[in-house]
């Protein structure tokens, strides 16, 4: 069996801990005995755990840890972690026995504050990244990412990223599959790769959906992707003629009109890469790309890999 150890360095967000928990406990249920997980969750000091609910478990303390080999270890905790010389001395322990090292959202400062990131990449809360960044020159921090993995040593930027974080762990070590139907069971809607925005295009969206002047806009263009979605058009949805349209739009959604409406093409498509067999042709047509060179640009420029590879990678349909 596989030792998943979660040290807490309280307070803890309880969903930064249940998220993963839950997803390792589970994927044991579809996994022989010799392959199957032992989660392990440990808190600085023994007894009950400060958590941001009404909620304190009751844990032992990472002393009392049994000896022998921890295939995984999982941090959980805060902007502070790893302040304390106590702390860090129990994170630097808990790495060296370790094959593979994991945060969740700031647990991130606790590594870091060690030194476990220098050099390397890694991600936080999109909240914390300026001040994460600030505090550690010699650490690459991504904004965007939910999950990051740089050799090792994993860091995700949410509470739910880290699910998607221990899905992605489980498919390394046991196949696309196992991980896939643990998802199921968990009734997400898909493995998103780490390469998915913390902020996707219809979140930013909904931060916007209070302003009178697009209240309606980002569901419009949704609904409507496929067709044809030039600045003259938009403007007119708005009542609005196009310089003031794109000199407001510009405020509201920090990027131009053309730039938003190609994110929520690049959505449209990688959804329907990930969900459906279709064709690629249909894809671009469908997201609005109209033919697959487009399609393939973007993608291109966005992950790094073209649709075809992308579909390979993570398409759910093909299981």
């Amino acid at each position: 069996m596989k030792r998943v150890v979660f040290v807490c360095l309280e307070p803890i967000k309880l969903l930064d801990l249940a998220g993963p928990l839950q997803v390792f406990s589970d994927a044991s249920d579809h996994l022989p005995h010799q392959d199957r997980y032992e989660p392990v969750v440990v808190s600085t000091n023994a007894g009950a755990t400060l958590t941001d609910t009404v909620l304190s478990p009751e844990m032992r303390a990472v002393t009392d840890l049994p000896h022998g080999t921890v295939d995984t270890t999982i941090f959980v905790g805060n902007p502070k972690s790893g302040s304390a010389l106590g702390e860090r001395k129990t994170v630097v322990q808990a790495i060296e026995r370790s094959r593979r090292v994991a945060s969740v959202c700031t647990a991130a400062f606790a590594l870091a504050r060690v030194g476990a990131l220098n050099g390397k990449r890694a991600v936080t809360h999109w909240k914390y990244h300026d001040q994460f960044s600030d505090c550690f020159p010699d650490v690459t921090v991504e904004k965007d990412p939910i999950f990051v993995r740089d050799g090792n040593i994993w860091t995700s930027g949410g509470a739910t990223s880290a699910i998607d974080m221990s899905l992605a762990m489980i498919a390394e070590d046991h196949g696309r599959k196992i991980a896939l139907n643990v998802a199921r069971e968990l009734i997400v809607y898909m493995i998103r790769p780490g390469s998915q925005r913390q902020f996707s295009a219809p979140l930013e969206s909904q931060a916007v959906e209070s302003n009178g002047d697009f209240s309606d806009l980002p569901g419009w263009i949704r609904e409507n992707i496929a067709q044809d979605m030039t600045i003259e058009t938009l403007s007119k949805r708005c009542r609005m003629s196009p310089r003031t349209f794109a000199r407001k739009f510009r405020v509201a959604f920090a990027c131009s009109p053309a730039k938003y409406v190609e994110n929520c093409r690049f959505e449209v498509a990688r959804e329907l890469l990930e969900g459906t067999d279709l064709p690629l042709k249909s894809i671009a047509v469908k997201s609005g790309f109209l033919d697959g060179e487009k399609l393939r640009r973007s993608f291109q420029r966005k992950l790094g890999i073209n649709p075809a590879e992308y579909r390979k990678r993570f398409s759910i349909a093909e299981v």
